[in-house]
């Protein structure tokens, strides 16, 4: 028999399979030690079987032909069933040499990864040198949901590849750079069990493995007994030596069986060993699974970076249209958005027309409005809380809020009309107006210039709570609100150093003032009071209240009524009086008193003179 072999061989090689198993709990260099001495026992036995061709050349091997087909493939390079090529080594080249060269790679499914397989590729340890590298003038990457062919599918990438890196997606592209918590423990679990169940299975397979290459080893042994013993006989018969052959051919079978087993070993046990390798990463990987508290309010450091002069986000489809179904749009969500236009040190940009976030659209909402236990149904939202919450802060030099239509004409922008229909509406339990520096003092001027100016406190006629939402929930409020009635103890103060109503200069004078309350009007002043009648600054009538003395004047007449009108205080008459009836307890008179009952008297006399024009200056210095 070719390849006498020693039994304590034999025993040593059970004993080199044994120990590479009892070496994967170890570190990882004393699973390559122990796998490399497997492997060297594993070249022994190929190196006894002598099967199967070996090319080994230590300076180079070069297969060269116009056309090179490697695989399990017949004559015509057609592959036939099964078959698998392993390329291994510290480097690995594949060119496509010519301005027309290509490598192309197609398979159902492709996998990369940037992992040290090990010298038998079972192993998938991450180093830090691990990296992938696609470099390139021009790179497109394209996924084609497939058109259908009886029950296959064919892909067309429709990729137009420009200069720079293409992405295109007929269905989804998602870039993803974040840190699980919750669902990542949960992933790790999962991970954990299916691994323990792929290890128990390794367990099974390899110790039956064990137990077959032990019973092989045995009837390797019982054929080398049986063959020390027919060679030492003398008989030289056919007999003899057809049983020699006979046990030489079942020896060849063991020592291949053997051999098959044993490299199916060692490779269980590569895989045992990469198992339980993984099993201890996943493990110490979840030790880093903190709090969800923790987890919310730590940093996870990951970020998506877009570095270019120029960036255009649009909702197109593949014709360049701008998308307007309901479904199409841009949607930023996050804790803390930030849109800058500043420069890399945080500055606005000098020129005054180089900084600039431009916002237009037919509908601009902004809202702090929150959603508690929001709920859904078929992904239509059907009940929920809304709370208005948080802030919205405007800090800006200049706020021009403008409802103004514009024309373009030879290259220069006028204005058109004032808006139909344009409303600015501000709703508010309080809206506060300031222009306080920073000393808490009020400068500055509050200005409202418009045909018609209503301030009011009332209630609202038939005010509807139920209220329009779009496809985004944005609310729209109602615009037209009657007034019904004037809110209950509501009030209206205007307080200033000085207040004027109704009139600033003569070139700006209302044409009518009504003041109207149900129940009283009062009015007050420390030192003067003043209301006149007149234009073109002469005033016919007036009414002045100063120093604790009222003086009342009227270029006409002057009519003071009631069912009775009491004058108390020491009264003086410039002029005539007339009346129906007088009744008096003392009459004085410095001259003749006359009446038609009366035959013989004096005549009363006395300047009669009054003044019947008073000037806007006589009455504010209360001189009527």
């Amino acid at each position: 028999m070719r390849g006498y072999i020693e039994n304590t061989v034999l025993d040593d090689w059970i004993a080199i399979a044994e120990n590479f198993k009892s070496s994967i709990d170890k570190m990882l260099n004393e699973v390559h030690a122990a796998k490399m001495e497997l492997m060297l026992l594993q070249n022994e036995i190929i190196d006894r079987l002598d099967a199967g061709q070996y090319i080994r050349d230590d300076q180079r091997i070069i297969i060269s032909a116009p056309e090179i087909i490697i695989g399990n493939v017949n004559r015509q390079g057609i592959l036939q069933e099964g078959g698998k090529i392993i390329i291994r080594g510290s480097e690995t080249l594949l060119h496509g040499v010519g301005d027309e060269g290509t490598v192309k790679v197609a398979a159902p499914i492709i996998e990369q990864k940037a992992v040290d397989p090990g010298i038998d590729g079972e192993e998938e340890v991450v180093g830090n040198v691990s990296k992938i590298i696609s470099t390139a003038r021009n790179i497109a990457i394209d996924s084609q949901d497939p058109v259908s062919v009886e029950d296959r599918g064919a892909v067309f990438a429709d990729t137009d590849c420009g200069n720079g890196i293409t992405f295109h997606s007929n269905s989804d592209i998602l870039v993803d750079s974040t840190k699980r918590n919750k669902t990542k423990k949960e992933e790790i679990e999962k991970r954990q069990k299916a691994v323990d169940e792929r290890i128990s299975d390794c367990e099974t397979q390899s110790d039956n493995t064990l137990k077959q290459m032990k019973d092989t080893m045995e009837s390797i042994k019982k054929k080398m007994t049986e063959n020390k013993i027919l060679s030492k006989t003398k008989d030289l018969s056919r007999a003899n030596f057809a049983a020699i052959d006979m046990l030489s051919a079942a020896y060849e079978d063991d020592m291949t069986t053997y051999g098959t087993l044993l490299s199916n070993y060692s490779m269980m046990i590569s895989k045992l060993a990469e198992l339980k390798r993984q099993k201890a990463c996943l493990k110490e990987e979840l030790n880093t699974v903190v709090s969800d508290e923790d987890f919310k309010k730590d940093s996870t450091n990951t970020s998506i970076k877009l570095l270019s002069e120029q960036i255009l986000v649009r909702s197109m489809d593949g014709e360049n249209k701008v998308r307007t179904n309901k479904e199409a749009g841009i949607k930023l969500q996050g804790n803390d958005i930030s849109v800058l236009s500043t420069d890399e040190k945080d500055a606005l940009t000098p020129e005054k027309s180089a900084g600039r976030v431009t916002i237009r659209s037919r509908n601009i909402a902004l809202s702090t409005d929150d959603f508690v236990d929001p709920k859904y149904e078929e992904g239509v939202l059907k009940s929920a809380k809304r709370p208005t919450v948080g802030n919205i802060t405007i800090k800006t030099k200049d706020l021009d809020v403008n409802a103004v239509d514009l024309d373009v004409e030879d290259s220069k922008v006028k204005e058109s009309s004032l808006t139909k229909d344009s409303c600015v509406n501000i709703r508010a339990e309080k809206v506060k107006i300031k222009t306080i520096d920073e000393k808490g003092k009020s400068i500055g001027k509050f200005s409202v210039n418009s045909q018609k100016i209503s301030l009011k406190s009332t209630d609202i006629k038939d005010y509807k709570t139920e209220l329009e939402v779009d496809d985004q929930n944005n609310i729209k409020h109602p615009e037209k609100m009657s007034s019904d009635k004037v809110a209950a103890d509501s009030e209206m103060l205007l307080l200033a150093e000085s207040i004027k109503i109704g009139r600033k200069k003569k070139e700006f004078i209302s044409k009518k003032i009504r003041i109207g309350a149900d129940e009283s009007i009062a009015v007050f002043s420390n030192k003067k009071l003043n209301a006149y009648i007149g234009e073109d600054g002469a005033f016919d009538s007036g009414l002045s209240v100063s120093d604790k003395k009222v003086n009342l004047a009227s270029s006409s007449e002057t009519t003071i009524s009631g069912e009775k009108v009491k004058v108390e205080g020491e009264t003086t008459f410039n002029s005539k009086v007339t009346g129906t009836d007088i009744e008096c307890k003392n009459l004085t008179a410095s001259s003749a008193i006359k009446a038609p009952n009366i035959s013989d008297g004096q005549v009363i006399s006395g300047a009669a003179g009054s003044k019947t024009k008073i000037t806007a200056e006589e009455v504010e210095d209360s001189s009527l």
